[in-house]
């Protein structure tokens, strides 16, 4: 079962009040903090979305683990009868 990385959706960058900052060197390194937060938002959720598959990935596995051990076990008894 191959594991597949959720792609990164990039989103619109939304830059809140950042036009009522007066200084041009501090309008632009907010512009910057809030791309930096977006993109860091935005690469957070598709690891999300790949966590979410690999947990599910898991389970199942565990679940056939499970069932391959209770076969195992109930072959092994009926091979150790006389």
């Amino acid at each position: 079962m191959p594991v597949t990385a959720t792609a990164i959706v990039t989103t619109q960058a939304k830059h809140p009040q950042v036009s009522e900052i007066q200084d041009v060197a501090a309008q632009q390194s907010i512009r910057l903090l809030w791309d930096t937060l977006q993109t860091t938002r935005d690469q957070l959720t598709a690891a999300q979305g790949t966590i979410a598959s690999l947990v599910s990935q898991i389970n199942s596995l565990e679940t056939q683990v499970q069932t391959n051990q209770r076969g195992v076990e109930q072959a092994l008894t009926i091979a150790q009868q006389p």
